[in-house]
């Protein structure tokens, strides 16, 4: 009699410790921190050239969808991935509806701030950066 509920007590314990670690597994796997979505202007107030989007935080990279709207100008988004502050990569977007992902996936800890800025070309060869924008994963 004993040995049969040593048995079934230990199949419980099995299952139950399968079940805690399986669900530290999956728990593991998904990503922990929130989205961001940004909107980072050229022109300061009127925002007419800008671009906007949503970053979604991995482990040790990041995927941002960008639109950038420029009606009329030649313009680019400047994105620079960082972990403290260190830069550990970068991406420039020319077109509307672009997605990438920015980061290192060799980095241990991953990017943890991620900065934007949009720039303008005018028809006379001047260019011109506004100010910086930094989403933070939180």
């Amino acid at each position: 009699m004993k040995t049969a509920l040593g048995r079934i007590l230990l199949a419980m314990v099995l299952v139950l410790t399968g079940t805690v670690f399986a669900g530290q597994g999956s728990a593991g796997a998904t990503t922990a921190w929130a989205p961001d979505h940004f909107k980072v202007c050229w022109d300061g107030g009127s925002c007419i050239v800008y671009a906007e989007g949503d970053i979604t935080w991995g482990n040790r990279t990041a995927v941002v969808s960008v639109n950038l709207v420029a009606p009329g100008y030649y313009a680019t988004a400047h994105f620079d991935a960082f972990a403290g502050t260190t830069k550990v990569d970068s991406e420039i977007v020319y077109e509307p509806g672009d997605s990438f992902t920015i980061g290192d996936p060799n980095l241990v800890g991953g990017i943890n701030r991620i900065r934007t800025q949009v720039c303008v070309m005018g028809t006379g060869g001047e260019y011109g950066c506004g100010g910086q924008w930094n989403d933070i994963r939180d």
